[in-house]
């Protein structure tokens, strides 16, 4: 957290604007500076690291109550895949050894193809009920179709993965893996899903 200040104490200084601005977007201190980027980053790995807090006591330094909301917003949206995972990085502690399997099944009964009675299957993977696995659910499929449609490569898959979820790099290659075995497919549904968009407007 006195990072986290220090770098609030920083950015205030830097920018006469301060009091003005209205979104995090709204800050510009040049394309080589950097401070809002790390601020945001120091923010995110805070609430990574202890979840049950709040970044109420945040308001009184930032000094902005529409800044203050912005950043608070924008920072707790970004943790939306990190959140969804924790049932695989609870997973890799206790039973890693199901991940792959999980990982096929989501796969091949959930992006590919849905097959309803998979989402019932939660129990198989320690996960206690429905909609905490429907979340893990859609975030591997936003995930993997962020992916398609950015071209990323199997490195950058990787790494972004587990810049997002926190997961094990194992773990990452391993759902890099299956993504890369399935990726024409993914291809193909994603243009199939882009023409459907575009006879129903």
């Amino acid at each position: 957290m006195e990072q986290i200040i220090k770098s609030l104490n920083e950015l205030r200084a830097k920018d006469q604007n301060w009091d003005e601005h209205k979104e995090l977007a709204d800050i510009d201190l040049g394309e080589q500076d950097t401070s809002v980027n790390y601020l945001f980053r120091e923010v995110r790995e805070f609430l990574k690291k202890q979840p049950e807090n709040d970044l109420e006591i945040l308001r009184q330094y930032v000094g902005n109550d529409a800044l203050y909301e912005s950043l608070a917003e924008t920072v707790k949206k970004s943790l939306w895949h990190f959140r969804a995972w924790e049932v695989v990085r609870n997973l890799e502690k206790n039973e890693g050894s199901r991940i792959q399997i999980l990982f096929q099944n989501i796969m091949e009964k959930y992006v590919l193809r849905v097959d309803f009675e998979f989402q019932d299957t939660y129990g198989l993977y320690d996960i206690k009920d429905v909609d905490i696995f429907h979340r893990l659910l859609q975030s591997y499929d936003v995930l993997v179709a962020f992916y398609i449609r950015q071209h990323f490569s199997k490195r950058a898959i990787i790494d972004d993965i587990m810049e997002e979820t926190d997961i094990i790099k194992e773990d990452a290659e391993i759902f890099a893996e299956i993504l890369e075995r399935y990726y024409r497919e993914l291809q193909i549904n994603f243009i199939m899903d882009e023409l459907s968009k575009g006879n129903r407007n």
